[in-house]
């Protein structure tokens, strides 16, 4: 009998593997469309906050008091109009991608067609500069220091879909094009782990990164190095699946982040904080290295009997992810010295700045792919580089539109005594931004948990959705509790 449940969980981990192995990925035009449209999401539950939800006297924070009624109101109205719909968007609405986008929009556009049709003193249209309050509160947080709304957007929707993801690919509702390649093409999954490099970079000052002492950099390395450690043993004792060309035997992405987060900061002391020029010249030397041998080396059916060969996929392909986080420091470093006053001429030029330079990328990437080098997550090679890095501009220029709306058409109560990037951020982005690695950490342990206690290739479409839901309904509310508490867990 024993002997029997042996074979069948061998067979069905087996099943698992097979489920997500050899594949191909999507277009670039899909991939586009399906996360192109993401941060508009954030709009809508701003919107009913500002506009209705506040005439109710409804509320996340009433001053420094936070009222867990309508907190929870809140935070059940986000769910609603941006986890929600964000779950169907990668499973059942897969197809109909396009559909969905048109419809946000549409509701965007209603909503601002109204606003601007409507006078109202507290909206930035109507009032614009000459009014104190945008004078004095909305240019100062939003133009000289603090938080910035579409960088939040940004993190906080890369965290909300990779959640999504590393759990929805092991069902049958979640599009096969969507799971990670096998060795060349694009997917969402691919783009998740590339948006997850730059998300942390986006965040990360490089004189204040440089300032600090080798042995806090070490520490937190540590701590990846950690978690990956833990999750390699936990998968071996627990006999759980795992996809070994993705990142090799030992090797895991919370490795590559370790070691992302070292050698990051070591490139930068070498190179005196140009971290452009370290990250380009990372990929064009990684780039040569696979050409000249490395690729055909890695996507070798060569045997895995010393611990490098065991682990090529993680170890070669963590210069790509190197360069993308040195790049995204850059970008960041970038944004923020031409982000000096809150001004719709600066905005905009900030927008059209990062689309222009995105075109030129996506016009070098379908040369490259002219001359026969494909984008390669397994690799990062040049081509993927490139390819995360378009994207993240373009996401970062629609998520720029995003912040502008709210800002100049949306009603800011001047009696709510929030910081304006509170107003026009969702509470559940804010509290992913805020212990976003805590989520992703949340989020791979459940994922593990769920896995070992439910047959997932055996569920109906609607049981899918449910415990979808349900994952992460617990993961946001995790976080959103701890945002509430002004907690902050430092991993």
């Amino acid at each position: 009998m024993d002997n029997f449940e042996n074979s069948s969980s061998q067979d069905n981990i087996k099943l698992r593997e097979q489920f997500v192995q050899d594949l191909e990925g999507t277009t670039m035009d899909e991939i586009m469309l399906i996360l192109f449209q993401v941060p508009f999401y954030a709009f809508l539950p701003v919107f009913f906050e500002l506009s209705v939800l506040d005439k109710l006297k409804i509320n996340v924070y009433k001053g420094n008091e936070t009222r867990f009624i309508s907190a929870s109101m809140v935070f059940l109205l986000e769910v609603l109009t941006i986890v929600i719909p964000l779950i169907l968007l990668y499973t059942v609405l897969a197809d109909y991608a396009y559909i969905v986008f048109m419809s946000v929009i549409a509701m965007i556009y209603m909503i601002v067609v109204h606003s601007v049709s409507s006078p109202n003193e507290w909206v930035y249209y109507w009032k614009m500069p000459s009014h104190q309050y945008f004078k004095s509160t909305v240019s100062t947080e939003l133009a000289t220091g603090g938080k910035q709304p579409f960088i939040t957007y940004f993190r906080s929707f890369t965290f909300l879909i990779t959640a999504i993801c590393i759990l929805g690919v092991d069902f049958h509702i979640f599009p096969r094009r969507y799971a990670k390649t096998e060795t060349y093409g694009v997917s969402l999954m691919d783009m998740g782990v590339g948006l997850f490099v730059m998300s942390s970079g986006l965040v990360t000052k490089a004189d204040r990164l440089l300032s600090q002492r080798f042995v806090i950099i070490l520490r937190e390395s540590f701590v990846f190095l950690a978690m990956g450690t833990a999750r390699y043993f936990f998968i071996q004792r627990l006999n759980y699946q795992k996809h070994i060309t993705e990142y090799g035997v030992h090797w895991n992405f919370f490795v590559t982040l370790a070691m992302v987060k070292l050698l990051g900061y070591l490139l930068l002391k070498i190179s005196r904080g140009y971290s452009f020029i370290s990250g380009l010249f990372v990929v064009i030397i990684h780039q040569y290295l696979l050409s000249y041998s490395l690729e055909a080396y890695v996507l070798s059916n060569k045997g895995r009997d010393n611990w490098f060969d065991a682990n090529r996929e993680g170890i070669i392909s963590l210069c790509g992810y190197l360069s993308l986080y040195l790049i995204s420091i850059f970008i960041a470093s970038a944004v923020s010295s031409v982000n000096k006053q809150f001004s719709i001429r600066y905005k905009t030029k900030i927008i059209l700045c990062l689309v222009f330079i995105s075109s030129i990328i996506f016009v070098t990437l379908y040369y490259l792919k002219s001359i026969d080098l494909k984008v390669s997550r397994r690799l990062a090679n040049l081509p993927f580089v490139l390819w995360i890095t378009a994207i993240s501009l373009v996401i970062l220029a629609i998520s720029k539109v995003v912040e502008l709306l709210a800002v100049c058409f949306l009603p800011i109560q001047q009696n709510l005594k929030s910081p304006v990037h509170v107003l026009i951020t969702p509470a559940i982005l804010e509290s992913i931004n805020n212990n976003g690695l805590l989520f992703f950490l949340v989020s791979n342990v459940f994922t593990g948990v769920i896995n070992l206690y439910v047959d997932v290739l055996k569920l109906e479409a609607l049981q899918s959705i449910l415990i979808l839901s349900i994952y992460m309904l617990v993961n946001c509310a995790i976080v959103f509790k701890l945002h509430l508490s002004n907690i902050k867990v430092k991993l």
